[in-house]
């Protein structure tokens, strides 16, 4: 196909390539649109309730998040909180299908779960770090790969910020800064900044936060099964 493309300089040859591009894209698998919630609180482990091994205390699932989120070591001094998590592609993950290829982010909303968080106009600051994963789509491979060093405040160099919803995900449009990131990463950091570095924060009560819920939409191919033909390629001998 690359050959094809390079001697292709004639408009007649041109128009050959085209054609069969074309034609060679109607027999592959097309991506599919998906949407799929993801619990922070989930992502952290926090599935049922627990009991305190010193206090006897039991704790529901919101109760334990609060207890995590609010940690010395997710603080940063300046009135935000970090959270970091990660989201991979094993059976029985509860989040990506096994059965599709090429998973990648095309949109993005969030929402805070909790009361006294003020308006739907919070603001969240979610990075993708480290080594994301992409299945082939043979299905017999995971391709794995590096964003490098982090560059944007130490945060990553896939930044997206975000407007987010109390109970709901407001009104604010789908956010695109993630488009084409693989759903499967190494690490996500997601960031509340505290009330100087995003003003519409300053009516969201930490203390009363008890999950943060991602919507990801995704795209998608189906992996090709024994019953997927090769791809046909002739055509492009019309091209040489």
């Amino acid at each position: 196909m690359t050959k094809a493309a390079l001697v292709a300089r004639s408009a007649k040859q041109m128009s050959a390539l085209k054609g069969c591009l074309l034609s060679v894209a109607k027999t592959a698998s097309t991506p599919q649109s998906y949407t799929r919630l993801v619990s922070v609180r989930k992502m952290l482990g926090i599935t049922s309730p627990r009991t305190d091994t010193c206090t006897g205390e039991t704790l529901n699932e919101a109760q334990q998040f609060q207890r995590v989120l609010l940690q010395n070591a997710n603080l940063d001094g300046k009135g935000g909180v970090a959270l970091r998590f990660a989201t991979d592609l094993r059976p029985g993950n509860d989040l990506w299908s096994t059965d599709v290829c090429d998973d990648r982010i095309t949109g993005l909303r969030a929402q805070l779960v909790g009361t006294f968080l003020g308006d739907d106009e919070a603001q969240l600051n979610l990075a993708l770090i480290g080594t994301a994963i992409l299945r082939d789509c043979t299905g017999q491979n995971l391709t794995t790969w590096s964003l490098g060093s982090d560059v944007v405040e130490g945060l990553g160099n896939s930044v997206s910020v975000v407007q987010a919803g109390v109970n709901g995900f407001g009104k604010a449009a789908v956010n695109t800064s993630l488009w084409g990131q693989s759903v499967a990463r190494a690490q996500w950091m997601l960031t509340i900044p505290g009330a100087n570095a995003a003003p519409t924060n300053r009516d969201l009560k930490l203390t009363e936060l008890q999950d943060i819920v991602l919507e990801v939409t995704h795209e998608a191919r189906p992996i090709k099964g024994s019953q997927w033909s090769p791809l046909d390629l002739s055509c492009l001998g019309q091209v040489m």
